[in-house]
């Protein structure tokens, strides 16, 4: 009988912790205001890294896309080739897609970039993308 009982208050405290939980989000959902979809920001320094980030990034995906057509060129050269070229770049083209996609995996990361981490970071994706940029063009 005492397991039984110690089971269902410990089952009881889980639900009302859920539904405390539960509660106190919507209350805080209800309360915040409105600001058409715009993030709230912190203060200045906020303000210009999150500009900073927006600027670099759209920077990074027109470089992505100058790179993703690259590879577009090189694999309808693949297609073509015959001979050392056609297996060099048998040979370069799942390299260069895997290192795309670290790269833009790491990119992801600018998301959680504070001013502290925010030069670095950008020094080393900046050093990173000249790579992923010399290895398509040596492919080519």
């Amino acid at each position: 009988m005492s397991r039984h009982f110690t089971l269902v208050v410990a089952l009881a405290a889980a639900a009302s912790i859920t539904a405390c939980g539960r509660a106190g989000s919507e209350t805080a959902a209800e309360s915040a205001p409105a600001n058409d979809g715009k993030a709230l920001a912190a203060g200045p320094e906020q303000t210009a890294l999150g500009k900073d980030r927006d600027d670099y990034r759209s920077q990074m995906q027109a470089d992505i896309d100058s790179f993703d057509q690259k590879v577009r060129d090189l694999e309808a050269k693949e297609k073509a080739a015959t001979g050392k070229i056609k297996s060099d770049l048998d040979g370069a083209l799942p390299l260069l897609r895997a290192q795309r996609a670290t790269f833009v995996g790491d990119l992801r990361a600018i998301d959680t970039a504070t001013e502290a981490s925010w030069g670095p970071m950008k020094a080393r994706l900046d050093s990173e993308l000249a790579e992923l940029k010399g290895a398509a063009d040596r492919a080519g």
